[in-house]
């Protein structure tokens, strides 16, 4: 296994954060001040740390664009619907997933009494909700 060194670590985009804050308010890990900012208080900071850090940033958004979804995404309004259909992707999941059940010899049969119980618990929670529904005071929504 690769050790990692100080000098890779201090690269991370994070750890670059974290000092950019104790440079720019003269603080310590340790100090209160620093680990008492909240998480909108931190969002705020590293929208202004990569304004001032555009080269950051842009390894970021490299970092996190995906060819292949952008390609999709582009192609998405040409796609007929019979193409988009889930239906359909899930059969055809549905089926590499039965071969491959088929293929390594396993036994996937559903327990009858697991089953009961699982229809017990959701028609229960459909019960619950019609009766939020049935108890919810519509009066109010309608002023």
């Amino acid at each position: 296994m690769q050790e990692v060194t100080i000098k890779e670590i201090a690269k991370n985009p994070k750890i670059r954060f974290d000092t950019w804050i104790m440079k720019q308010w003269k603080v310590l890990p340790t100090d209160q001040r620093y680990l008492d900012l909240t998480d909108e208080q931190r969002e705020l900071l590293w929208e202004d740390f990569l304004l001032d850090n555009p080269d950051i940033a842009r390894k970021i958004e490299a970092q996190t664009q995906d060819p292949e979804f952008e390609k999709d995404w582009e192609n998405l309004d040409n796609e007929s619907p019979e193409e988009a259909s889930e239906e359909d992707e899930w059969e055809d999941i549905s089926d590499k997933l039965d071969e491959f059940i088929e293929s390594k010899g396993l036994d996937l049969e559903v327990n009858p009494e697991v089953e009961e119980i699982l229809k017990r618990a959701q028609a229960e929670s459909v019960e619950k909700e019609k009766q939020k529904l049935a108890d919810f005071d519509w009066e109010e929504v309608d002023e």
